[in-house]
């Protein structure tokens, strides 16, 4: 009897701990600029370089009045969820707004100025994920003088 409890004991820990390093594991996704499978997508004119960016590339272009340029990163998530962007030390002179889309389609947005940013993630804010979670950004509000960069993003939960 003793030697059977031991065993359940055992097998429930057993079971416990690989759960916890599974959801370790898998709490936190990234959305890789330029894979149109892993959720990104844009539409306008960019540039693109191999020299700078999260993975070593990165999207970039000049600001505009009018949002000619635009990518969005897209998830399918499930509970409270940390978004983030990865905002390179190249070609980020310009201020943006970034539209976080969360839970039931509802929209936040905020504004970053990526000249104060290099090499760093930018927490957007925590919300809760579900089929309708992605991150957009255009270039509208940058000076045309400026430049924006589009590159990965990260959703931790």
């Amino acid at each position: 009897m003793k030697l059977r409890k031991s065993l359940v004991v055992f097998t429930l820990l057993l079971t416990l701990s690989v759960l916890s390093s599974i959801s370790a594991f898998a709490a936190t996704s990234y959305v890789y600029n330029g894979d149109i499978s892993s959720g990104w997508w844009s539409s306008g004119v960019m540039n693109s370089t191999s020299s700078c960016g999260y993975d070593g590339k990165s999207y970039w272009y000049y600001g505009s009045s009018s949002p000619t340029s635009t990518g969005e990163w897209a998830k399918e998530l499930n509970g409270r969820t940390e978004y983030a962007v990865y905002i390179p030390s190249c070609n980020s002179t310009g201020s943006v707004k970034y539209h976080v889309w969360y839970e039931d389609g509802q929209r936040v947005d905020l504004n970053v100025n990526q000249l104060n940013y290099s090499n760093e993630w930018v927490i957007l804010g925590t919300y809760y994920g579900d089929s309708y979670s992605s991150i957009g950004m255009s270039n509208n509000l940058a000076s045309s003088s400026s430049k924006v960069v589009w590159d990965e993003v990260r959703f931790k939960n």
